[in-house]
């Protein structure tokens, strides 16, 4: 009797047991479950391509392998949109390669041919079904039916193209802010978001919105001098922070800003979630006497102000977009950034990241724009990993998509701004904005001389097959 038949009459017979004597301890009804029969025959199951433009974005695509009684293999997210499937290699792991012989058959009548890892198959035209056959000669010498294993592998793939928007200009919205390329900066807190900016006439202001951004309220903005205009601002448990264009830290409970007395700061770069230490805000300090040189630092009100390494002049001195990740390897969390510019004026494309505020890690990423920027303006999908990077220059606006908090970039394709004037955007200051609907990005832009003017753009990317 094979090991496998062995296992068919032995658990259900332990799990009537175990039920048997549940019900008579404890006098309740048991109920039975479902029992899975677990069959380890692979352990690796994944795509790559002889394609050079398809064989990394396939090589990404993580597989999930259930080994329950009918075999399944499925892709969670869906195989990478528009990529070439006609010359694509199957990388499969069996957990007993000796004697082991694998078979693949295309579809889901397709008939079964040995499978090699040199072998290219034809997955294009509409092929989301594969069925894998594992035997072993070592308990089955014939290779014949019975002792065999079949997996059915299931290709999720995008129905439509998933950076599919549709735009539309949104008219007569209220107090909607006169943003500039000076500075615009997004709290979220709640239902509410709060847009910090510096008009044309160098003044610093306060616009809110609640659930969607087209009535706005006019915040009270006082106890910063005028001429100082902001460069920074972040929240750090019910407290404020904001910097300034003289180097100042300044906090606020209400509206009222007071000076944050002994710290000379250029910008607050986020704020370090709680740890293993208290949340912290990460800041960016001047190095004493040396022009042009900038050190991190970290900043709590117990605390004070303590300094680290000193940041190298790729590091972005203004502007970006920094969010929070739990990792698996580190106890807390890891703080982000992207986008940006350096001292020299430069668009940053790498990815930054620390754990503790004081020292900064870069990751280069592929991204290349097509001329100098006007202004960037980067927003998350909420509850996604999906970073959207709208972008003007002086002929228009782009758009730059990430599935995967900022690593890799791919170019926004027209059906990304479907509904909007691209050169419209020339040499435009741009803000994104995001409401209580998950699926709707807003789009402000700032018109010389007059007020701005505002997007909505609704996410219609279908999910997959």
């Amino acid at each position: 009797m094979s090991k496998r038949r062995i296992a068919q009459l032995f658990i259900p017979a332990l799990t009537l047991c175990t039920l048997a004597l549940s019900t008579s301890c404890k006098s309740k009804k048991a109920e039975l479950q479902d029992v899975q029969l677990f069959n380890g025959q692979i352990r690796t199951f994944s795509l790559s391509s002889e394609d050079k433009a398809a064989k990394a974005a396939l090589e990404r695509v993580t597989f999930s392998i259930r080994n329950s009684e009918e075999g399944l293999i499925t892709n969670p997210s869906p195989l990478p949109f528009a990529q070439p499937l006609n010359k694509v290699k199957l990388k499969i792991v069996a957990f007993n390669a000796d004697g082991t012989k694998i078979d693949v058959a295309v579809g889901t009548n397709g008939a079964f041919e040995e499978w090699k890892a040199s072998k290219v198959y034809d997955l294009s035209s509409g092929v989301s079904e594969l069925r894998v056959r594992v035997r072993n000669k070592v308990t089955n010498p014939q290779l014949g039916s019975g002792n065999e294993y079949i997996y059915r592998v299931h290709l999720s793939k995008y129905t439509n193209d998933p950076q599919t928007f549709s735009w539309q200009r949104l008219a007569s919205p209220t107090n909607l802010p006169a943003i500039t390329s000076a500075f615009t900066e997004r709290i979220v807190e709640g239902t509410t978001t709060d847009c910090y900016f510096v008009t044309s006439a160098g003044t610093n202001a306060l616009h809110s919105f609640t659930a969607t951004p087209t009535s706005w309220t006019v915040g009270a903005f006082s106890g910063i001098p005028s001429g100082e205009r902001l460069t920074s601002v972040a929240r750090m448990g019910n407290t404020r922070y904001a910097t300034t264009s003289a180097g100042k830290l300044y906090q606020t409970t209400s509206s009222t800003w007071s000076q944050v007395a002994g710290v000379s700061v250029t910008r607050i770069l986020g704020t370090l979630p709680l740890g293993e230490k208290s949340e912290r805000l990460a800041l960016l300090t001047p190095v004493t006497g040396q022009a042009g040189k900038y050190v991190f630092a970290t900043y709590t009100p117990t605390e004070g102000l303590k300094l680290g390494h000193k940041a190298p002049e790729s590091f972005p001195l203004e502007g970006g977009y920094t969010f929070t990740r739990d990792r698996e390897d580190y106890v807390g969390s890891t703080l982000y950034l992207v986008g940006g510019r350096t001292s020299r004026g430069t668009a940053t494309t790498s990815r930054w990241l620390t754990t503790n505020g004081i020292d900064w890690a870069e990751q280069a990423t592929e991204l290349r724009f097509p001329s100098a920027l006007t202004q960037e303006s980067i927003i998350q999908e909420r509850g996604t990993s999906r970073l959207y990077r709208f972008v003007t220059t002086s002929t228009g606006l782009y758009v730059y998509i990430s599935t995967d908090n900022g690593l890799i970039w791919e170019a926004g394709r027209a059906v990304a701004l479907a509904g909007l004037t691209a050169t419209d955007f020339a040499s435009s200051p741009v803000l994104a904005v995001q409401g209580a609907d998950a699926k709707k990005i807003y789009l402000i832009r700032g018109v010389s001389g007059g007020a701005s003017v505002l997007y909505e753009g609704t996410i219609r990317r279908e999910e997959h097959n």
